[in-house]
């Protein structure tokens, strides 16, 4: 399969996963991923890090995972550059949940997967193994 329908998969499945983490932002149903102590979506979801500038950052995901998806169709060069400021804003919000929330979100953790896997497939990651 060609990276361009890689990173379409990707995307697609990156917008279902924020639209879920919108959804339980405010349903605030958590019941899926409250699994114990270290693992609480709605520890994650409920605190400041859930929003950037007034906005969920859920919906911040949805938006980037939908850019990604158009810029995929009609200018696949520029896929590498959204993806790499996604990966770099998700990594600062796993950074909070590992080091000042101590909690982790299963669902923002797929998301950060997904991200980082569209960013190394936009740059041709199997180029640098085979050096």
């Amino acid at each position: 399969m060609d990276r361009k329908k890689w990173v379409i998969i990707l995307a697609v499945l990156g917008i279902l996963v924020a639209g879920y983490l919108s959804y339980m932002y405010y349903t605030q149903d958590y019941e899926v991923c409250n699994i114990d102590n270290n693992w609480d979506c709605g520890s994650v979801s409920q605190s400041e890090y859930a929003e950037f500038m007034g906005i969920p950052v859920a919906y911040l995901g949805i938006a980037g995972y939908l850019v990604i998806l158009l810029f995929a169709f009609w200018n696949f060069k520029m896929v590498k550059w959204v993806s790499l400021f996604g990966a770099l804003f998700s990594l600062r919000l796993t950074w909070a949940e590992a080091f000042i929330i101590h909690k982790y979100c299963i669902f923002c953790l797929i998301s950060q997967a997904i991200i980082l896997a569209i960013f190394l497939v936009s740059v041709k990651w199997k180029r640098y193994l085979k050096k």
